[in-house]
Formats: C-alpha cells, structure tokens, sequence
C-alpha cells in the first residue's frame, strides 16, 4: 500500500505516533480501533483504512473533538 498522506510528527509533538501508527495498521488486517480522535491519528487511520474499507470505529468521551471528525469522517466504514 502507498499512502499518500502529509505525517506531520516531525513538526507537531501531538503526532510523533504517526509512524509507528501507520505501520502497525498496514501490518495487520480486520477492523481498528481508534481510542481517542486527534490531529496525530484520525485522518491518518482514515486515509489507512479507506482504500480497503476497512471499519474503522473512533471514540472518545470528549464531544468537541469527534465533532471536528464527524464531517470528513462519517463514512459507511467509519464511524
């Protein structure tokens, strides 16, 4: 998979998981799970996960911030 995706974890210290993250999830296969939506993580596992449809469900208990992801990320595969 070639993932065309801006990382951001040399330049934001919320992201420096971005690598580590991206690896681990084109490594495995079946659903992910997202605990906890950021900057750092949910367009990343998006983008990863897209291509395959793979499902993606993310929670967090802070309203605010699954707000910022509902409208670019509310998809049949994520939710």
């Amino acid at each position: 998979m070639v993932l065309a995706f801006p990382f951001s974890h040399r330049t934001n210290e919320f992201a420096t998981h971005q690598p580590v993250l991206c690896e681990a999830v084109t490594r495995t296969q079946g659903p992910v799970l997202e605990l906890g939506c950021g900057e750092g993580s949910t367009r990343l596992l998006h983008r990863l996960c897209e291509s395959e449809q793979r499902r993606l469900v993310t929670i967090d208990n802070n309203l605010n911030w699954l707000r910022r992801y509902v409208d670019g990320c509310g998809t049949p595969w994520h939710s």
